[in-house]
């Protein structure tokens, strides 16, 4: 259809988002990564185009704008793969940006700077993480939508990334206080297909956590929860396997 106007492939938006998390779940990384690289280059040739700002009337949608889709793509990338030191996990958020996409690279930012044990960057990452997700909720509360996801959804991101601070320091019970208040709130939220709308799932990062602790059995409970909700998904099956038979199977 593109062809026919005169038009080349998509980049960004639905189909190409898709496309890159299917390459993910597939453990297709190298096609993952032209994937976002491909819209990455859509952003910059067309940045003119797409000048949504930072007004809060702007959908948080990640189809909404180009780099929406590319904040997006690459945040999905980011944590499947498990790259905060690469190249994508250096690349600057578009002058284009809008909440949205400014959301998704300071999520990104903080899971990052963790990772890397570079903590004062981490703290610098969540009071931005969170200084952004006060006004989007306040925002989608104005607007009130009957479905709660993109009002509750920064709320559940700052929570996964203070809790893998608090781990990083040291503070375990804190770390997995703070998961289980994650969960509890994106079970409240409505299952829908495709790619999830908490982009890495509470009750599988719940499950990485009891995993590295060595609680292989509640591990695998919440691997097989996060299953539920989101079927076939990569890291939740590989998390399943590595912790090993489940408590029924246990008790049998």
């Amino acid at each position: 259809m593109r062809t026919a106007q005169g038009k080349g492939p998509a980049r960004c938006g639905h189909y190409p988002a898709w496309l890159g998390y299917g390459y993910l779940q597939l453990g297709k990384i190298d096609e993952a990564k032209a994937a976002l690289t491909a819209c990455r280059s859509t952003v910059e040739s067309q940045a003119a185009m797409d000048h949504p700002g930072m007004s809060m009337s702007v959908s948080m949608d990640p189809d909404s704008s180009l780099s929406s889709s590319f904040a997006n793509m690459r945040l999905r990338y980011l944590l499947d793969t498990g790259d905060w030191a690469g190249e994508i996990a250096n690349w600057q958020l578009p002058k284009s940006a809008g909440p949205g996409a400014s959301l998704d690279f300071a999520f990104a930012r903080a899971l990052g700077e963790t990772a890397r044990g570079r903590t004062a960057e981490a703290r610098q990452a969540l009071s931005e993480l969170e200084a952004l997700g006060r006004k989007i909720a306040e925002s989608e509360t104005k607007l009130a939508n009957p479905d709660p996801s993109y009002r509750l959804r920064p709320g559940v991101l700052l929570l996964e990334a203070r809790a893998l601070l608090a781990e990083h320091e040291g503070d375990l019970p804190g770390a997995e206080k703070l998961l289980r208040q994650a969960v509890a709130v994106e079970e409240t939220l409505p299952i829908d297909f495709g790619p999830p709308t908490i982009d890495k799932p509470t009750h599988e990062l719940l499950g990485e956590f009891l995993l590295r602790r060595g609680r292989k059995v509640e591990a695998r409970v919440e691997f097989e929860k996060a299953l539920a909700r989101t079927p076939g998904r990569r890291l939740a099956t590989e998390g399943s396997a590595a912790a090993g038979k489940s408590s029924a199977q246990l008790a049998n």
